[in-house]
């Protein structure tokens, strides 16, 4: 189903977007990620999702930050932008604005908000996918769109030439475990939760989607190669430090991620409007948990 010579697998990182003081993307910050991800390991890169912001910022954000993320990626990793917004034209115009800058595939978020149905979403993909040569992921976070694709609705898009997967963050891993018995051969099915992603791996799905990679690419590129290598009990014992992580990481949203990276010496950036930065007091309980845990972990901080 992938375009010749794309093949998504493994680790991908939903980066992060570093925003400055001024509430301005910083651009520098950004490539620093980019860099400090694949020098890391990961096997691609998602920008402009919702670990990125990409639905609360302006189009021509979202476009200046394609064009950072793959330039600077350089064809290194495959680089999947998220294109979705509440406007479909917004859509189309951020799919052909992702082909046109050389991005290796697009990723789109259901309709939000309003609940048109499954044969108006199907619709949807229809009119997107047809404005791109681009592969097409399905995005599935129904908690933050309101509209789930299950099992029967991936089987109908998978026949929409371009749909090429999905990457699905409902946190169901029935319907997860669904998908992958019901879509056709070669389909990818990528997971979007970090807490049973070794799980996910071994159930099949061909990559997971992660935000807790931001500040800690290393130990699921550790993860993926411990599944690779059929180590079952190495792999459970980093899934469970990911989780414990991803939990100590939840609240306030995104923000601990850019604290933990500053932690590790890199120029993070910002959250900005309507998310809010880290108090002294949540800060102070990360540090303590993340310093403590830097030795196990084989990383610096």
């Amino acid at each position: 189903m992938m375009q010749k010579g794309l093949r998504l697998h493994g680790i991908i990182t939903a980066l992060v977007t570093p925003f400055s003081n001024n509430g301005q993307v910083d651009e520098e910050a950004l490539r620093q990620l980019v860099q400090f991800q694949i020098k890391s390991g990961v096997n691609g890169l998602f920008p402009l999702g919702t670990t990125g912001m990409g639905p609360a910022m302006e189009p021509d954000e979202r476009k200046r930050v394609a064009e950072v993320v793959v330039k600077e990626a350089q064809g290194r990793i495959p680089v999947i932008v998220q294109v979705g917004a509440a406007n479909p034209i917004v859509s189309i115009d951020l799919a052909r604005h992702a082909e046109k800058v050389g991005a290796d595939a697009i990723a789109c978020l259901t309709p939000f908000y309003y609940h048109p149905g499954t044969d108006s979403i199907i619709e949807h993909f229809k009119r997107l996918a047809a404005s791109t040569k681009l592969p097409v992921l399905v995005y599935n976070i129904p908690s933050n769109t309101g509209n789930n694709v299950d099992a029967k609705m991936l089987v109908q898009l998978s026949r929409i030439p371009n749909i090429v997967g999905i990457k699905d963050s409902s946190r169901d891993f029935s319907q997860l475990l669904d998908y992958l018995g019901s879509v056709p051969r070669g389909f990818t099915v990528i997971n979007g939760t970090d807490s049973y992603l070794f799980s996910a791996f071994c159930a099949g799905v061909n990559a997971g989607v992660s935000a807790t990679a931001n500040p800690f690419p290393e130990l699921f590129v550790e993860m993926y190669e411990a599944y690779r290598a059929r180590d079952l009990s190495k792999g459970e014992r980093l899934q469970k430090k990911i989780h414990s992580l991803r939990t100590a990481m939840n609240s306030p949203p995104l923000a601990p991620f850019l604290e933990v990276l500053r932690m590790r010496g890199l120029r993070s950036g910002n959250v900005r409007p309507p998310l809010r930065e880290m108090n002294t007091e949540e800060v102070a309980a990360l540090r303590s948990l993340v310093v403590g845990l830097a030795p196990e972990l084989g990383i610096a901080c």
